[in-house]
């Protein structure tokens, strides 16, 4: 475990550039070969929880719609269906819109921030 005198004594004091170099690339292939080897492992045991797990059951039916009422709003039928495909394209399964109501947003931090921004940059 332990080097004997003998041996130390015969290792230079200061490496050279080839040895030095030498022992860099082989500390890599060590730590490669470590990584790799955890990287099969993963793969295996993630194949045998693969095989060991039940079937996907399939998806339940969606509920039948309730009746709606029509929205106090008058809705562009253009911007339903967009917001309907943008809720199918995020979801990618079955979905329902229920309702569809504007956010009301105030801009006064917007232009606060807009304005800190304008005042930190030199005007040239």
């Amino acid at each position: 475990m332990f080097l004997q005198p003998a041996v130390l004594a015969k290792l230079p004091t200061y490496p050279n550039v080839g040895e030095s170099v030498a022992y860099q690339l082989t500390g890599l292939f060590v730590v490669f070969s470590a990584l790799g080897a955890i990287w099969i492992v993963m793969e295996i045991v993630g194949a045998l929880f693969r095989r060991l797990s039940p079937a996907p059951s399939p998806p339940p039916s969606p509920p039948a719609p309730p009746a709606t009422t029509p929205p106090a709003v008058a809705l562009d039928p253009v911007l339903a269906a967009v917001i309907a495909a943008a809720v199918h394209h995020v979801i990618n399964g079955p979905h329902r819109v229920v309702a569809i109501h504007p956010v009301i947003t105030s801009d006064d931090w917007s232009l606060e921030g807009r304005r800190d921004i304008f005042i930190s940059h030199r005007v040239r």
